[in-house]
């Protein structure tokens, strides 16, 4: 045997096996990397941003296109006089797709016992730009909510509030952000259609809710739909016909009742038919938070009748009374009714005391006082 080639072989060998678990460690070391990175978590890492000292870009982990960097406050003046903010493109990266935005992780999972709503300056560069913030369970993506407001204003600083009212007890850790989640709306990184800024993330108490509710009919005549002394509702939330979470709630004072958040065009509809042929006028308790526009909707399934509205008369921060004639929503006789929408103008709305009754006439005519 030649020796020589023998040892040359030998040390061909090692030199290979030396490279290969060389490139093997580095490419393990890499992914580990990655990995710890794409967390996005800081081990003190809480609310409220303020982006002066923290959270700091290396804080947030960017994904599917957005990025996230800390940047000067492109008009430091009204709400927001901060010199840093948190900037983010919509639209940079190898992989762009019109959901990309950016995470954080918190230290610990919010805590919404007594806070379930969120704040938040943005400046964007368009009025009606989609703003998502959403929360997540920490292990399990497919464990979340979201909120999605739009803004009112283009160019200048504006608060929107994101209400989490129907948050459930799971936990949640991650804090997301998304800009205009729309199709067509992915750009490019330099684009001033594409960029977007926020600050002064926090959480808050719902302040501007009602502390109570009004007390339910105790007329025989009435056949109620929601009420305090109705509280096993026979309803079916649907949530498909806006954009905001319809449900119901029991932490209005010694009542339950039906809220609609960030209403656009939103409803909920009865698993049964609720008949009504016997009854002239619907009669319901409502609050709102401002003096925005609203229209409301009764519908039945057979026959179908969605061509009709009535305009709601709105006092903000206040519990109103209602009487609206049956014959307002129908241009045949309604006799069966089976779903409630509601239209409005990004405000929330409070309902309560939903029935039907058969009211007598409000006024009558004076007697005539001619001698003759």
């Amino acid at each position: 045997m030649d020796y020589k080639y023998f040892f040359k072989l030998i040390c061909f060998v090692t030199l290979i096996t030396t490279v290969f678990f060389a490139c093997a460690k580095e490419e393990e070391t890499t992914s580990t990397t990655s990995s710890d990175n794409d967390s996005g978590t800081t081990a003190s890492l809480a609310l409220p941003f303020d982006f002066e000292t923290s959270p700091t870009a290396s804080d947030f982990y960017d994904f599917d296109g957005g990025q996230l960097t800390i940047a000067d406050n492109p008009n430091s003046s009204g709400i927001n006089t901060s010199s840093k903010v948190a900037k983010m493109l919509k639209g940079c990266g190898d992989s762009v797709q019109q959901w990309g935005g950016s995470y954080a992780t918190l230290a610990s999972a919010i805590d919404f016992s007594s806070k379930k709503s969120f704040t938040m300056d943005v400046y964007v560069p368009a009025v009606g730009t989609k703003v998502l913030l959403k929360v997540e369970n920490a292990g399990d993506n497919t464990i979340n909510k979201e909120v999605t407001v739009d803004s009112t204003v283009a160019n200048s600083w504006e608060t929107l509030t994101f209400d989490f009212s129907s948050i459930d007890n799971q936990s949640y850790q991650k804090m997301i952000v998304i800009f205009d989640n729309v199709a067509g709306k992915e750009g490019d990184c330099g684009g001033a259609t594409y960029t977007y800024y926020f600050d002064n993330v926090k959480q808050v108490v719902n302040s501007d809710e009602p502390t109570s509710a009004p007390s339910a009919p105790t007329d025989n005549n009435t056949i109620s739909v929601f009420s305090d002394a109705y509280t096993d509702i026979s309803a079916d939330f649907n949530p498909n016909w806006g954009q905001t979470t319809v449900y119901s709630t029991d932490n209005i004072s010694n009542n339950n009742v039906i809220k609609l958040s960030n209403l656009n065009y939103q409803g909920f509809q009865f698993d049964n038919d609720t008949d009504v042929s016997s009854k002239n006028t619907l009669r319901l308790n409502y609050w709102t938070r401002d003096n925005k526009s609203l229209k409301i909707w009764v519908i039945s399934i057979e026959p179908t009748v969605d061509n009709n509205s009535y305009d709601l008369v709105t006092t903000p921060n206040s519990w109103q009374t209602l009487d609206i004639p049956l014959t307002t929503f129908s241009d045949v006789d309604l006799t069966e009714v089976r779903q409630m929408k509601f239209e409005g103008d990004g405000t929330t709305i409070f309902l309560d005391n939903i029935y039907f009754l058969t009211a007598e006439p409000s006024d009558a005519p004076s007697a005539p006082t001619d001698n003759n």
